[in-house]
């Protein structure tokens, strides 16, 4: 029997890593399975990032990363992400409590990676992985004062019926050394 991992999606920076991962996901992804990744559509996966300012995406560095265990060994596939939109969203001051300004990024893969995602699927049709992971890796662009923290949220849509799913909700990383 296929030894399944649920898809762990999290967010890598250079400086740390995070997996605050709601349990709705975790719920709502725990029948996902090879014949599902095999069924998405690469045109339709989408990713959000929103960073509390003034963290920034390093954009050239964000990518969706897959690793498969199968009996030939680890693979690791890397996917780029392309940008489709960016917004400022103002600072929200309400009468309980403050929301910072953030940074909304709306991704895409980009057309390289739409064609190398479509092929490890058929990979994943002749050979079938025992163990998979999935994560977003990004970086953080350079601010003109060093950042002691940031915080951010990271959302995925893998299907257009499915709408997004929050795999990081508004998580605090500790950027000093």
């Amino acid at each position: 029997m296929i030894k399944r991992m649920l898809a762990v999606f999290g967010i890598s920076f250079f400086i740390v890593g995070c997996a605050n991962i709601p349990l709705g996901t975790m719920l709502s992804l725990s029948s996902f399975d090879e014949q599902d990744f095999v069924q998405l559509n690469p045109q339709v996966i989408r990713s959000q990032i929103l960073i509390d300012a003034p963290g920034k995406l390093d954009l050239d560095t964000t990518e969706l990363t897959l690793e498969l265990d199968s009996s030939k060994g680890i693979s690791s596939y890397r996917f780029p992400l392309r940008l489709e939109s960016t917004e400022v969203i103002p600072q929200n001051e309400g009468l309980f409590s403050t929301s910072p300004m953030k940074h909304h990024y709306q991704l895409a893969l980009s057309e390289t990676a739409i064609s190398s995602f479509r092929q490890v699927q058929a990979l994943i049709n002749t050979e079938t992985p025992t163990e998979y992971s999935f994560s977003i890796d990004a970086g953080l662009a350079d601010t003109s004062e060093p950042l002691r923290e940031v915080t951010l949220s990271v959302l995925i849509k893998l299907t257009e019926e499915q709408g997004y799913l929050t795999l990081i909700d508004n998580a605090t990383l500790n950027l000093e050394h």
